[in-house]
């Protein structure tokens, strides 16, 4: 046990102090992709993780109220429970050894399931909104349907703006001076999201996991469809009066936006990453699940392996409409606003657009999977993705610091 925890701890370590100096999920997508050697497993959690991120990331840009003095934007980019922490450092711990330890149960099939340290955080930040959303403003949304603001509650002194919104869209919609244009916006990208739950059955009838391909609808929803009605039209004589009444709230919506595309990124990370890898995960698919990590692999695996591949196309659809709505977000915001960016979104926009150049490269051949054909990667592919995984880390953090930190804090 003592040499299980020896080599456990340096895992556990880095998760940790990355978390603390960071708290992003693209590093960790990152991280964990660079540790992971190919397997089925990590085949079936990577698209789990990632359909797990696509709904954190419509829950930030459609169902979480926001106003600008919500805590709930900042603090996505805080580090993870102690006890997440821990489980975050035991999964990367399992995965870089090739065996899936079970750090959760499945609630569909009552198995113990593959858990990445991306799985863990993004719940985990799933948690931390359950708890900072207010069920007052939940609950109005829901009985008025066509509302989008409603009283704020104990108003702050410093507070100048009297309304809680909807949702990071519709608060976008009010400093951007183009309210109607997001309104129709928001319903078409709502019909997307129901369009991509009727798609995904892990978004119907399981709460954590289990994708399933089915038939999905096309809304007819383009890019710059969204990227032309999210231009800001606040004109210059009102810039002034709407930087004073909004100068708060803009902060909060470009946290979120920002938040919300690195979400996207993590997605596509895991996404690409394990189509890439999956040719060489079929290849080790006979010793993955032969022997005594077979036996605990295998029904972790078998309940759940599905077709992955054929749903390709709708996760392609989705993370292109949420990209070009977060990032057209904040980079209106930020050139109309004084809104500066912290260490932390700056470095998470960094990782936002190495992820979108990376993935324009590949997408022909997607586009080609997505069609039902059989596409081969290169060597060079895989060893790109592969250091373009471990770069998020490596360019951002010293580790030895990182790692000194995380043990002298823990003593």
């Amino acid at each position: 046990m003592k040499k299980i925890l020896d080599r456990l701890l340096p895992f556990a370590l880095i998760s940790a102090a990355l978390m603390q100096l960071n708290g992003c999920a693209t590093v960790t997508a990152g991280l964990e992709s660079a540790l992971t050697p190919p397997s089925i497993s990590d085949t079936v959690d990577s698209f789990e993780s990632a359909a797990l991120a696509i709904k954190t990331s419509n829950r930030i840009l459609l169902q979480a109220p926001i106003s600008e003095q919500e805590a709930w934007p900042e603090m996505l980019y805080k580090a993870p429970s102690s006890n997440n922490a821990l489980k975050m450092g035991l999964s990367a711990f399992g995965m870089s050894q090739g065996v899936t330890i079970p750090t959760e149960f499945d609630p569909e099939t009552g198995f113990p399931r593959p858990t990445s340290a991306l799985y863990i955080l993004i719940k985990d930040r799933n948690e931390m909104l359950n708890k900072e959303l207010r069920k007052t403003y939940i609950n109005y949304f829901k009985n008025n349907p066509g509302a989008i603001t409603c009283a704020i509650e104990n108003k702050l002194p410093d507070c100048n703006n009297e309304f809680a919104y909807k949702n990071t869209l519709m608060a976008y919609g009010t400093v951007s001076g183009n309210s109607q244009e997001i309104v129709a916006l928001e319903q078409k990208i709502e019909l997307m999201a129901n369009g991509y739950k009727e798609c995904d059955a892990w978004m119907r009838k399981s709460k954590e996991g289990d994708v399933k391909p089915v038939a999905c609808k096309d809304t007819g929803l383009k890019s710059e469809d969204v990227e032309k009605a999210s231009q800001i039209n606040v004109k210059k004589e009102d810039l002034a009066e709407a930087r004073k009444n909004y100068g708060k709230l803009s902060k909060r919506v470009y946290q979120a936006s920002v938040a919300g595309a690195d979400f996207t990124a993590a997605a596509v990370t895991k996404l690409v990453g394990a189509v890439v890898k999956f040719p060489s995960a079929l290849s080790n698919a006979h010793n993955e699940l032969s022997g005594w990590k077979g036996a605990v692999n295998a029904v972790m695996i078998l309940p759940r392996l599905k077709n992955f591949f054929t749903s390709i196309g709708t996760y392609k659809d989705n993370l292109g409409i949420q990209y070009t709505a977060y990032s057209t977000m904040y980079k209106q915001i930020q050139g109309t606003y004084d809104v500066e960016d912290t260490p932390k979104t700056k470095e998470a926009k960094q990782r936002i657009e190495r992820v979108r150049i990376a993935l324009a490269e590949l997408e022909p051949k997607l586009d080609m999977i997505a069609a039902g054909k059989e596409v081969e990667f290169t060597l060079a592919e895989r060893e790109k993705w592969d250091r373009l995984a471990a770069s998020f880390p490596a360019e951002s953090y010293n580790l030895e610091r990182a790692i000194l930190t995380a043990s002298r804090d823990s003593l």
